[in-house]
């Protein structure tokens, strides 16, 4: 009975340990491949969103119907040009003291 028992403990893994062993290598592995993906393509949408704010930056930069203005800043107020209405995206150039007056 002794080597029976000793026999036993010598015989190694299962089959179905070693089948439970793949399975969850298999579910980390497309566990960490979905999240890889997700991370990309919120990097991409990222990545558009960026640059379609700085296409509207230029658009809004390079109009030559600016409003004189004031922006309160800290306490401070500071004269400036602003370009764009309403919702729109709205660019402001300070104006420098010299020109202010």
């Amino acid at each position: 009975m002794n080597s029976l028992h000793h026999t036993r403990a010598r015989r190694g893994e299962t089959l179905v340990e070693t089948l439970a062993a793949i399975l969850v290598v298999s579910l980390t592995s497309v566990f960490l491949l979905t999240s890889v993906m997700a991370a990309q393509r919120v990097n991409r949408q990222a990545g558009e969103g960026d640059e379609q704010l700085r296409l509207e930056q230029d658009v809004v930069e390079r109009r030559s119907d600016g409003k004189q203005s004031t922006v309160q800043i800290g306490g401070g107020s500071y004269p400036v040009i602003r370009y764009g209405e309403g919702k729109a995206l709205q660019g402001y150039v300070l104006q420098s003291e010299e020109g202010a007056g």
